[in-house]
């Protein structure tokens, strides 16, 4: 088995199929005496045009899929060279083929496990549409190891949630898989810019002519990144009450709604009262969508005027989807923010002059970069002797077709246009500063998911998500048997707790006892000193929709208004931080099912009902509750015992606020509530109960290994 990529240096038009059981091959090579080997292509795949640049590989400059196969060869015959595969029977779109790394594993037999699970997997998947065709169609994609269906009814389909009617209307079905191929993605991006025209200013400074934009759209986030100057367009700085235009050589933009003319030019007179209108561009959007989702990591972002950003400060990789709705999906909205650091990025405009196209018919021709101003746009004749009339003139030669954050803008020839078929063009223009943003994908899940397209019921929604990948934190004693050796048996023992931790199904979580039973049971080991010194999870392991009890206390001191504050009585199974994670992760708390919106602080969430809170493990003082006095007047007297019950009342606890405006007014016990948070810092020995889409496998393991005094023999 193993894996070829198949490619084109062309920039594919229309989606690319790659059926399941394409045949490639490798030439015979009579050298060696060596047959030629057919393998099969394990599995459905698609280079899908409108996604092609996240198909396009910069460093052999072509459009690339990697996709899996098998031999059809047993054994060891199946296992090739690199580069050695080399042909496509049929074809495929125009598609050559290449195996860039060895064909491996070869083998002679089907074990007797695997031909039970394909027999009774033949049984209930004849309707690829059920349960049991949609986990045959999971595991007839090569590299998928286990798979968890969940659909209508089942507790953690929460996709099939209608908040209008307040119940789960079903025909939604979510695979969720384990398994990995990973794939590295680059794409160009820049931010989303929007063009305002005509908006009303406020006089901030008559004297230095400082004005201010009043447009709710304008904000830290979404700055006005230039004041646009183009007579030809109408586009400007005007008084409408003088009816004349500012001279705008020389504005300086102060802050994000604030600019200032010059004043050392001559510029209309300018009374308090007079009415100032101004176009501008400003950020609309600021941040990145990834075009393939969920992604793994970012590997880099780099600027072309700023360069590599640090890894830690320059940007943010934001999960922020819901797992139990579209987040670990391939339509989930992991996105991008680059942060400034430093002064960089300085959100400056690059300009480009004489860029060369050819413009054919009335194709359009994309320009060489994207975030473009498309105001700043000129187009002409290849010496520069002849300029191109535009938009908004009266004999327009050309036209402009507006670009993404993904895609130029482009530039196409009118019907009475000047501009020749075919005629070499000198175009300039300024955009904003591209950056490219290399990241990685599982691409199990893309495969899988158009598998499951092309083959579930019309009318059935089937998402296709990554199961949640939890790693288990372990610290321990050993004691070896005589004349064991540590260097052999320490990468004994990670193996066996590793090969523990993965037999088991998404979902199961796994007992103290498994892996003392897996640590002694490895060779070497006498025994293993227990209990352990600590069994948990790792920083940064996700729960999804803890089940917690609506067993409350009310909170007077945190009422505002007519909002009731209460405090859930049972703590969250793992500790947390303050929020339940980190801005860029998803967290939440859910009432009936629903999620509760999340407040900035404790102090906070009374402001409105149906808010939440979740403290973290380091607790919170709250005034008749866990303050100090309080705590004295309950009987705890020294510090230590203060702090402890603070904690135990607190620490880890969820906040909610309720309307109290009913008669009689709502309290937790009328709900059902489940939280999702970030574990952290979770500390001793303890059990594993995982959730129904998680799986476990083995973080930091810190041994400590105890050599016998007694010689072997």
């Amino acid at each position: 088995m193993g894996q070829v990529v198949f490619y084109t240096e062309v920039r594919p038009t229309q989606d690319i199929p790659i059926a399941s059981g394409t045949v490639v091959s490798t030439d015979s090579d009579s050298t060696n005496n060596l047959p030629s080997i057919r393998y099969l292509v394990g599995g459905t795949f698609i280079l899908i045009a409108s996604q092609a640049d996240a198909f396009y590989n910069f460093s052999t400059r072509r459009f690339e899929i990697t996709v899996d196969i098998v031999a059809e060869t047993i054994g060891e015959d199946g296992n090739r060279p690199a580069g050695t595969i080399k042909n496509v029977s049929g074809s495929v779109g125009g598609l050559s083929v290449t195996n860039t790394e060895s064909t491996v594993f070869g083998t002679d037999r089907e074990s007797n496990a695997d031909l039970a699970a394909r027999a009774m997997l033949g049984f209930v998947s004849v309707d690829t549409g059920t349960e049991g065709g949609y986990t045959a169609t999971a595991a007839g994609q090569v590299g998928i190891v286990k798979t968890r269906v969940v659909k209508s009814g089942d507790p953690l389909m929460m996709r099939d949630y209608d908040e209008v009617r307040k119940k789960h209307i079903g025909g939604k079905v979510d695979i969720w898989v384990q398994g990995l191929r990973e794939r590295t993605v680059t794409e160009r991006f820049a931010f989303t810019f929007d063009i305002a025209r005509d908006i009303r200013c406020q006089i901030i400074d008559l004297p230095n002519l400082i004005f201010r934009v009043l447009d709710s759209r304008v904000t830290l986030n979404t700055p006005i990144t230039e004041i646009l100057n183009n007579p030809v367009q109408g586009l400007g700085v005007r008084n409408v009450t003088q009816g004349l235009d500012y001279n705008l050589a020389g504005v300086i933009i102060l802050d994000y709604q604030t600019f200032k003319l010059n004043t050392a030019i001559a510029q209309p007179v300018t009374a308090v009262n007079d009415i100032i209108t101004a176009d501008y561009r400003f950020r609309s959007v600021n941040l990145f969508k990834f075009t393939l989702q969920p992604i793994r990591r970012v590997v880099s972002v780099v600027g072309e005027a700023s360069g590599p950003l640090d890894n830690t400060l320059g940007f943010n990789r934001d999960k922020t989807d819901d797992g139990l709705v579209t987040g670990e999906s391939t339509i989930a909205n992991d996105y991008l923010v680059i942060n400034q650091v430093g002064g960089i990025p300085t959100g400056a405009t690059i300009t480009v002059n004489d860029e060369h196209h050819v413009v054919v018919g009335f194709f359009e021709e994309p320009l060489g970069s994207i975030g473009i101003n498309t105001a700043t746009i000129r187009v002409f004749n290849q010496d520069r002797s002849i300029e191109y009339d535009g938009p908004g003139s009266i004999t327009q030669d050309f036209d402009i077709v507006f670009g993404t954050a993904t895609t130029p803008a482009k530039i196409v020839r009118t019907n009475p246009s000047t501009i020749v078929s075919g005629q070499t063009l000198s175009v300039d223009y300024d955009h904003d500063e591209n950056f490219t943003v290399t990241y990685v994908i599982n691409d199990l899940l893309q495969q899988l998911q158009q598998t499951v397209n092309s083959r579930r019921h019309i009318t059935a929604d089937v998402l296709v998500k990554q199961a949640i990948l939890n790693s288990v934190e372990l610290e321990t004693t050993v004691q070896l048997t005589p004349g064991s050796a540590k260097d052999k048996v320490d990468p004994a023992l990670r193996s066996s707790v590793s090969l523990e931790l993965d037999q088991k199904l998404i979902g199961q979580g796994t007992a103290q006892s498994d892996l003392i039973n897996s640590i002694d049971s490895t060779t070497g080991v006498d025994f293993s000193v227990v209990p352990l010194a600590r069994m948990g999870y790792a920083d940064g392991s996700r729960k999804l929709r803890e089940g917690i009890s609506s067993t409350n206390e009310h909170l007077e001191s945190l009422d505002i208004g007519g909002n009731r504050v209460f405090i859930l009585s049972n703590a969250l199974h793992f500790p947390t931080t303050d929020g339940g994670g980190l801005a860029t992760e998803h967290r939440g708390v859910f009432q009936n099912d629903e999620a509760m919106v999340l407040a900035a602080s404790v102090d906070t969430v009374g402001q409105f009902q149906n808010q939440a809170y979740i403290i973290g493990e380091d607790g919170h003082v709250i005034t008749g509750f866990s303050d100090d006095a309080t705590l004295i007047a309950a009987g705890f007297t020294t510090a230590e015992a203060i702090e402890a019950e603070r904690l135990r009342r607190t620490a880890n606890h969820v906040l909610l606020s309720l309307s109290g405006a009913g008669v009689p007014p709502d309290d937790p016990t009328h709900h059902i509530y489940a939280v999702s948070y970030i574990v952290r810092n979770d500390v001793g020995p303890h059990d594993i109960t995982a959730a129904q889409v998680e799986f476990l496998d083995l973080g930091n393991f810190t041994l400590t290994i105890r050599t016998s005094t007694t010689p072997g023999p």
